[in-house]
């Protein structure tokens, strides 16, 4: 009786689509990948506490905030920006006490911090006929995008981020992650019809 008992969890993390192993696939000579996401977070700030922000950036992960419409990568985390004044940063870390009390730990209070990580589901395009691909999903010229290029579109009526891994090659799409199943059966059927 007097021995201590751990509680012992036969649960696992499940990928958006309700498996424990995401899904990858080559159709038609495009890999369409669905990515896990360990740590996602919005960051916003009022324009007075930019430079505060942007020295805190430089300090913890070596970055400074991207320019609108681009992102900005070192070290496995990547820094985008959404609007004026809010970004999506990812890591490619997992953080016992989560990514937000990490960052707010990091960066401080005074910045409007949230995690996002179960919030999104994340897919990634590659391939030399990608741009046909995304023309037929998506309204956004990726012909122009260049490599770190991140912008919001939609896809079927529902909002989602498009990310220029490498240009004219590779692309990463965010979504929320209750569309996970929509986003991509609309993603295969593109890459079906070319």
């Amino acid at each position: 009786m007097g021995r201590d008992y751990v509680a012992r969890s036969d649960m696992k993390a499940l990928t958006p689509f309700g498996i424990e192993h995401v899904k990858k696939r080559f159709i038609n000579g495009i890999n369409i990948n669905e990515e896990e996401i360990k740590a996602l977070a919005s960051i916003g700030c009022s324009g007075s506490l930019h430079k505060a922000l942007s020295r805190k950036l430089k300090k913890t992960f070596n970055m400074k905030t991207p320019n609108p419409g681009q992102s900005v990568s070192k070290n496995n985390n990547r820094l985008c920006w959404t609007a004026q004044g809010q970004w999506l940063l990812e890591s490619d870390k997992t953080f016992s006490q989560g990514f937000d009390a990490y960052l707010i730990e990091n960066l401080g209070k005074e910045f409007a911090i949230t995690d996002q990580t179960s919030g999104w589901v994340k897919f990634s395009l590659s391939g030399n006929r990608v741009l046909t691909v995304l023309e037929k999903c998506i309204m956004l010229d990726v012909h122009e995008m260049t490599t770190g290029a991140f912008n919001r579109c939609s896809m079927e009526h529902i909002g989602i981020y498009v990310l220029c891994e490498k240009a004219k090659y590779e692309f990463s799409i965010y979504g929320p992650r209750s569309f996970a199943q929509s986003l991509y059966h609309s993603l295969t059927q593109a890459i079906k019809s070319i």
